[in-house]
């Protein structure tokens, strides 16, 4: 037997151990490891956080094995309200599946925005080339708006408008920190990667924002260290999607949980390509609930 085969088990004995402890005794540990002050951690009280720890360990000790045998399939995330809802991070789908997810997982508000008033799109790079039958990959990237290799000509402004930004948004709502950016008008996403892809967030809610005047959520003549910057002057949050989507602009989202907690949204990236089909499918699917 070798070493990693013996550690393994102890690994994931430890891991439902240690939550399981949690699930008995939630004063044990007073926060999930990190301060209330960063968003998406909260204090582990109550009996819902508590089923929420065992069925974390489940999935926690069964990914480890997976790990073992195939490290890429352990990068998953949790899409639904029970332990079967994981997907696999980067796993392609066929257009027929992506529609299956998309309705049982994507909020239906958004769905209903998208089907109406037109698709988010994003520029990514799917690299479905060897796999002619998939159409559309789940994509969970780090939020980037913080990070300096994330701009171009503009990176000093740009990052300093996005580090401003992050503090004057309360934790409630998507800030810089959590959110990823996709835009309503295509000339758009064509210039960020060589596949438009629309953007399908998965999650039980949405939260979002999309400013009130002009395209763009990074404006230059806009700073948010002003003492007169209020973002719910300058920003739709949280309400009236379909201006975005009619105006052509940008949406910055992430995923509010049940808990309220505001986390980066995984969400599936369908190739424009099939966007006709794709909205037939989903309006027949959306239409039959």
């Amino acid at each position: 037997m070798s070493t990693m085969t013996m550690w393994l088990p102890m690994f994931s004995l430890w891991a439902f151990s240690n939550v399981y402890k949690q699930f008995r005794d939630p004063k044990s540990v007073r926060y999930a490891t990190k301060p209330t002050t960063s968003p998406g951690y909260y204090p582990i009280v109550g009996s819902r956080r508590r089923r929420e720890l065992l069925e974390h360990s489940l999935v926690v000790s069964t990914s480890v094995w997976a790990a073992y045998n195939d490290p890429v399939s352990a990068e998953i995330v949790k899409i639904g309200d029970t332990v079967g809802d994981t997907i696999r991070i980067g796993q392609t789908l066929s257009l027929d599946d992506a529609v299956t997810l998309i309705a049982k997982y994507c909020p239906r508000d958004f769905q209903r925005a998208a089907l109406k008033y037109g698709f988010l799109y994003r520029g990514e790079e799917l690299k479905l080339e060897d796999d002619p039958l998939s159409m559309a990959r789940l994509l969970a990237p780090a939020p980037d708006l913080l990070m300096p290799d994330t701009y171009g000509t503009d990176g000093p402004q740009a990052l300093q408008f996005f580090q401003n930004l992050e503090t004057q948004l309360p934790t409630t709502v998507v800030r810089p920190s959590t959110g990823h950016i996709a835009t309503s008008l295509y000339s758009d996403a064509q210039i960020w990667g060589s596949d438009v892809v629309s953007v399908w967030p998965l999650c039980s809610e949405l939260t979002y924002l999309f400013p009130k005047a002009g395209r763009y959520i990074f404006n230059p003549n806009q700073s948010p260290d002003s003492k007169t910057f209020i973002p719910r002057h300058n920003y739709e949050i949280d309400q009236e999607l379909d201006k975005a989507l009619r105006r052509g602009t940008e949406v910055m989202f992430a995923a509010k949980s049940k808990d309220k907690l505001v986390e980066p949204a995984p969400f599936l990236a369908c190739l424009s390509s099939n966007d006709a089909q794709l909205r037939q499918l989903l309006m027949t699917k959306f239409n039959d609930k």
